[in-house]
């Protein structure tokens, strides 16, 4: 068994993942957890690490390449000269692996990001990220008669630069 790359028609990869999945094939799409400030309010969701593309497994003697590309929501096999290559299972492996060890979000916003207040009485004014609290608090210094003061922010309030 090898696995493949398939190409996704446009923002129809989930449809073509469902599809392949109902034929009995072993669809693997790679999927990383990220944080988003969406209307003042940080969101938790997932997005594709490779949008557009799947990884399908399968017996390349007894593939049916048609059958593939004629599913709902796949363009084509990816291939080279005509023939679709197999990637190699080492990467599939080290993919995996990589995206177990990250399984929770990451923080918005890190260590040295320029940020910009969009709200309360420093709006619009540029901050240096200094470091995220374990409760998701921005902590960032104002310079602020010639004295640098700390100040916690929430990242609804804030917007990278």
């Amino acid at each position: 068994m090898s696995w493949y790359v398939i190409q996704c028609k446009p923002n129809q990869a989930r449809r073509a993942l469902r599809n392949l999945g109902n034929q009995g094939y072993s669809v693997w799409c790679p999927v990383k957890v990220i944080k988003r400030v969406v209307r003042r309010q940080v969101n938790i969701g997932e997005e594709l690490l490779f949008p557009g593309y799947l990884f399908v497994q399968l017996d390349p003697g007894s593939a049916n390449w048609r059958r593939l590309n004629s599913t709902r929501g796949v363009a084509k096999v990816v291939s080279f000269n005509g023939t679709p290559l197999p990637v190699p299972n080492e990467v599939i492996a080290a993919l995996q692996q990589q995206l177990s060890q990250y399984g929770s979000p990451s923080p918005l916003f890190k260590p040295g990001d320029n940020v910009r207040v969009t709200e309360g009485c420093f709006r619009d004014l540029e901050f240096v990220v200094h470091a995220v609290t374990s409760d998701d608090r921005i902590m960032v210094f104002l310079q602020l008669l010639n004295k640098y003061q700390s100040l916690e922010l929430s990242p609804n309030q804030l917007v990278a630069c």
